[in-house]
């Protein structure tokens, strides 16, 4: 039975330790994009108007646009809503 087992140990392919690829998606470990400062989320499904987020914001959907914090206050003076989760306005707007 040893002899069965030691045998069916050497003929398995080894396990990678980060599992099967991703598709579309990068190695597993690897940083990723970057988080922007500052972002507009567009409106679209589950968004019913374009609004300012922090760029870690967790509410800020899949389909953030990066922006620069000048860009950020200029849409919020132009009426562009602010995220009431991570209040963008409190710290662009003093």
């Amino acid at each position: 039975m040893a002899a069965v087992e030691r045998g069916a140990r050497q003929h398995r392919a080894p396990a990678s330790p980060a599992g099967p690829p991703r598709a579309g998606l990068p190695p597993a470990g690897s940083p990723g994009p970057p988080t922007p400062a500052w972002g507009i989320a567009d409106a679209g499904v589950g968004i019913p108007a374009r609004e300012v987020h922090r760029g870690d914001c967790w509410a800020r959907g899949a389909a953030l646009r990066p922006v620069s914090a000048e860009e950020a206050r200029t849409a919020l003076a132009e009426g562009v809503q602010a995220c009431e989760v991570c209040r963008p306005d409190r710290v662009l707007i003093p």
